[in-house]
């Protein structure tokens, strides 16, 4: 009696009714598979050469570099930047990078090295670091900086060093850049000196740069990794209306442009903006 009156009800309330009794199979498109978030793959891989005592490269490159390379740290042993000038102090960190495959630049950091060397000996330390490096491309940072500013345009600078380079560093400085080809209008260290390497908050930076930068000037050109400056490239370039152009910052730059990486960075200035 029960299954007659089942049949009867399916048959006078029809398909419809029928098809509720069933159980249901859902016909919507499967749910999409979640996107991969990057994570490094693909990108060009730099090797980064820094002095045992000097963090401030790694740490304002590793500010620019949002997800443009995957940069690899090797320290060199110095203890002081007067090792700076010893050839042979990169071979071990080189070394050690060598294990890494792939790398399109290494990018050693001591501007201060070029100060001492001149053109000539500069030359010949980086094919040096590069015969070492088995013909992968070291960029030298003053040369990054000699190469950003013409990049640019610029001829006219305004060369700024840390508050603890000596007057005979800055000075060194000044001659490297003359011989250039660049009109160095002024080459200062920022004041007060400091005894040693310390942290500058980049709103002491911006308003001794502000007030030091003479009008002709066509750029500021910065000299020395281990200021910390590249928090102020922004600010100062907006209120001086002309480029900044910094170590780590032109370093950064020429590794990337050697890789072929395609890459537009703001906040950082024109150089890495272009």
């Amino acid at each position: 009696m029960i299954a007659f009156r089942r049949r009867d009800l399916m048959s006078l309330a029809g398909a419809g009714a029928a098809s509720a009794l069933l159980p249901r199979v859902s016909t919507a498109a499967p749910r999409a598979h979640p996107r991969w978030r990057p994570d490094g793959t693909g990108l060009p891989r730099l090797g980064l050469l820094v002095a045992d005592f000097d963090w401030n490269p790694e740490i304002e490159i590793a500010a620019m570099n949002t997800g443009h390379a995957n940069v690899f740290a090797s320290r060199m042993p110095l203890g002081s930047f007067q090792g700076l000038s010893d050839i042979k102090h990169a071979d071990s960190a080189i070394d050690l990078l060598m294990r890494i495959n792939s790398l399109g630049a290494i990018l050693y950091t001591g501007t201060s090295t070029s100060y001492v060397f001149g053109l000539q000996k500069e030359k010949e330390f980086q094919d040096r670091l590069e015969s070492r490096s088995k013909n992968i491309p070291v960029v030298i940072p003053a040369m990054a900086l000699a190469d950003a500013a013409k990049a640019l345009g610029v001829r006219r600078i305004a060369l700024v060093h840390p508050p603890w380079f000596t007057e005979q560093s800055n000075e060194r400085g000044r001659a490297y850049f003359q011989a250039r080809g660049f009109d160095v209008l002024s080459a200062r260290p920022i004041t007060p000196p400091r005894p040693s390497m310390s942290e500058l908050r980049a709103e002491e930076v911006y308003h001794w740069i502000m007030a030091n930068t003479p009008r002709q000037a066509e750029a500021v050109v910065q000299g020395g990794g281990g200021l910390r400056i590249i928090g102020a490239i922004e600010a100062l370039e907006r209120s001086l209306g002309r480029p900044v152009i910094t170590a780590n910052q032109a370093t950064f730059w020429k590794g990337l442009e050697i890789t072929g990486a395609r890459a537009k960075i703001p906040g950082y200035g024109r150089l890495l903006a272009s």
